[in-house]
């Protein structure tokens, strides 16, 4: 059908179309032509190729290099280099042709590698250009396809982050320690939803030895995947490649089918932008691509941050994520003696506060400053006090323990550690009575590191104590593990016997005409497959002895995680 072309407002009729224009003239290179052509026939939209000329210039789609443009992008390739970094660039969501740039220079009569002691004539920002190290793992990729995937990977991922900023899905905040805080769209409520947390916690019940509570998390994860696919929250989307790296190095075969089912979500939306662009992208690449791109993305991002903000370091507020270009020196840090104010003055103390308090720790945490997040944390639970009692306000108290103990844990302070370990204990049973969704097994390796530490610490009544409330948990958790295992043995020999007789599986969410809902759609079969598999490999119901807390300084392995469980 050939819908009736209008011409659009000036100011709100070029907006509902700038992604389909950006993705047919950028994305696809089609020329103006042929863009005017498809946007009247097919939305019934029209203009002059004046009026799109004008559109296009102030949305940064012009494909023609600019003087001032090339001349920047070398700039930076010639400081980068100096300091024996390899340089690529995306402008306005494009991969910057650094073979084209070149020729455009040799006939203009610019220098390839300008002198980097002044700009010269280049002395403004350009904002929508990005600048990143391309993956250290590119050169070992034995097939082309993969490296084609890893670049379209980074060319989307690029865009995704350009394309955000532009709409204003990110605000920046107050500094913080010289930290730029960033607000997202639904800031002050967490970005790290159940997906993250059961990703988490299946990665850390894996290490650990607990083989049925992982997969019980991984399957939670699966169930909860559509609606990342549907979020509008862009820092979500900047958390998951490392979540998924993190993912690859503990069981890369989870990691790979939790790829494949995103690609089949995906696929189940008929309308595309930027942000499903960039999650089908991800969804091709193999799980082992990851690692090596985690520290790409993230220089991508903070350099898009940069351009933006025209900033250095920043904060994400909703996922509590860090972007600079090296770790804060603590001994250069000067001391901020305003941040105990900030909390002890903080009025009133809610659910904002909460949050601000967090990112302090947090920043603290990653600048290495132990000291004051020591100090910091015990007036944010003094202040807590003060709160009337609630799921949320009982979260934030399992968090600030959970940092303390982990605190005093490197300090080898054990004392210290067994005490922030019990109020977390304590208050776990005391917000059971307002949070259904904490698993059951959320206390066991507290359990586990109080045994330890009392040892240590040579309080062998309490010992015993905390070992036998270990037991008896983990002995109701894998009782309910293996039930919810037979259930997965017999899906997997009726799903066999299908098969057998010709009976095709039941499809992905995206899959058939009739796709059922996402939020009705199980996580794929194949997990299931492969956590049987892994049942058979691993004597998963051993009672794993509590082992004493490292004297190195580093994270003991008992409580590895301890943030998050």
């Amino acid at each position: 059908m050939v819908l009736r072309a209008t011409y659009p407002d000036a100011v709100s009729g070029w907006l509902p179309h700038r992604a389909t224009i950006t993705r047919l003239y950028r994305d696809e290179g089609r020329s103006l032509k042929e863009v005017m052509v498809i946007m009247a026939e097919q939305y019934g939209f029209k203009a002059t190729p004046k009026m799109y000329k004008a559109r296009i210039a102030r949305w940064g789609l012009d494909k023609k290099n600019k003087r001032h443009e090339v001349k920047e992008i070398l700039w930076r390739r010639a400081g980068r280099k100096l300091l024996g970094k390899e340089s690529e660039f995306v402008l306005g969501g494009r991969v910057v042709d650094m073979a084209d740039v070149e020729r455009y220079a040799r006939r203009a009569g610019l220098d390839l590698y300008p002198e980097h002691d002044s700009r010269a004539e280049s002395s403004t920002v350009i904002r929508d250009l990005v600048c990143y190290t391309p993956p250290p793992s590119r050169r070992c990729l034995d097939a082309p396809l993969p490296l084609h995937n890893v670049e379209r990977f980074l060319h989307s991922f690029c865009l995704f982050v350009g394309d955000s900023l532009r709409s204003g899905l990110w605000t920046l905040g107050k500094d913080v320690m010289g930290f730029a805080c960033v607000l997202g769209v639904e800031y002050p409520t967490s970005a790290r939803d159940h997906f993250f947390l059961a990703v988490e916690r299946g990665v850390r019940r894996y290490n650990l030895g607990d083989v049925s509570q992982a997969y019980r998390q991984w399957r939670a994860a699966f169930r909860e995947l559509h609606a990342l696919v549907q979020s509008r929250r862009p820092s979500q989307l900047l958390c998951l490649v490392e979540l998924v790296a993190h993912l690859a190095e503990c069981k890369h075969e989870v990691a790979n089918l939790l790829l494949r089912y995103l690609g089949d979500l995906v696929d189940g939306h008929v309308r595309r932008d930027a942000r499903l662009s960039m999650l089908q992208s991800l969804s091709r690449l193999r799980a082992e691509d990851l690692v090596g791109l985690t520290q790409v993305s993230q220089e991508c991002s903070r350099d898009a941050f940069s351009g933006h903000f025209d900033r250095k370091s920043f904060f994400l507020l909703d996922s509590e994520t860090i972007l600079m270009d090296s770790p804060v020196d603590s001994r250069e840090s000067s001391p901020q003696p305003h941040l105990s104010g900030l909390i002890s003055e903080w009025e009133p103390y809610d659910v904002e506060a909460l949050r601000a308090a967090r990112s302090v720790m947090e920043i603290l945490m990653a600048s290495e400053r132990y000291g004051e997040a020591e100090h910091i944390t015990w007036i944010h639970i003094r202040r807590m006090h003060e709160m009337p009692y609630d799921g949320v306000l009982g979260g934030a108290f399992s968090h600030a323990y959970s940092y303390l103990t982990h605190l005093y844990l490197m300090t080898q302070d054990y004392e210290k550690a067994y005490h922030c370990t019990f109020l977390k204990v304590e208050n776990y049973f005391k917000v059971l009575g307002y949070r259904t969704d904490l698993p059951e097994d959320f206390i066991l390796s507290s359990f586990k590191l109080l045994s330890s530490l009392a040892e240590t610490l040579r309080m062998d009544e309490e010992a015993e104590v905390w070992r036998r409330k270990y037991t008896d948990l983990k002995a109701h958790t894998d009782a309910s593990a293996e039930l919810e295992l037979s259930y997965l043995r017999s899906g997997a020999r009726a799903s066999q016997g299908d098969q057998s007789r010709g009976v095709n599986a039941p499809r992905l969410a995206g899959q058939s005409q009739s796709s059922p809902s996402p939020s009705s759609s199980p996580p794929p079969a194949e997990l299931s497959a492969i956590s049987v598999e892994d049942f058979r490999k691993c004597n998963c119901h051993a009672l794993a002895q509590p082992r004493r807390p490292s004297g190195t300084g580093t994270r003991p392995a008992t409580i590895a995680g301890l943030r998050t469980s």
